[in-house]
């Protein structure tokens, strides 16, 4: 059923896989994990998102379930300006954005699992590159709620959803299935 389901999962699988194997990996560390591995089966197309209620880059505060828009579609993308899979999952994502008829259908909504300065600052320099999406950052990076709620185990994850009804359409592993 894993392989089903999008979110890079062979990815955080094998990263993981040491600390769910290593009888000294903290019981809580490794009881989050395999939440983290059932819920993912939980977050399939024609399900409900998970709200999310953070601030934007602005401080202002950000509902997804009380986003509105005109527009089709919501795209999630989870990712850090520290990530190299992330920088090519946004140096793709950025153009296709740029065009027009991609505009009009599409709002980006970009969560930020920095933490550190170097990463933050970082964050901070590339989201001025990326005007017309809606920035958000989880100070706690993958240990934050929304990371948790959406069972985050690495990045970038791009969540496609129905504007209207924050339904899940499609959890695409690459741009190139949006």
């Amino acid at each position: 059923a894993l392989r089903d389901v999008s979110f890079n999962v062979e990815t955080g699988i094998k990263m993981l896989e040491p600390y769910l194997n290593d009888r000294n990996c903290l019981t809580s560390k490794r009881q989050e994990i395999n939440r983290r591995l059932k819920g993912i089966e939980s977050l399939v197309p024609g399900t409900t998102a998970p709200d999310i209620i953070m601030q934007d880059e602005e401080n202002k505060p950000f509902g997804l379930f009380n986003f509105k828009t005109e527009k089709k579609f919501i795209l999630l993308l989870f990712w850090s300006a520290d990530c190299n899979h992330c920088a090519e999952t946004v140096g793709k994502l950025c153009p296709l954005y740029q065009r027009a008829e991609v505009q009009q259908m599409l709002d980006i909504v970009a969560i930020s699992l920095d933490e550190t300065i170097p990463e933050i600052q970082a964050w901070q320099h590339k989201i001025k590159e990326l005007r017309g999406w809606t920035h958000l950052r989880a100070a706690e990076g993958v240990r934050s709620k929304v990371a948790g709620d959406y069972y985050i185990l690495s990045i970038p994850v791009m969540v496609l959803l129905n504007a209207k009804t924050k339904e899940i359409i499609a959890l695409p592993d690459r741009i190139e299935q949006l």
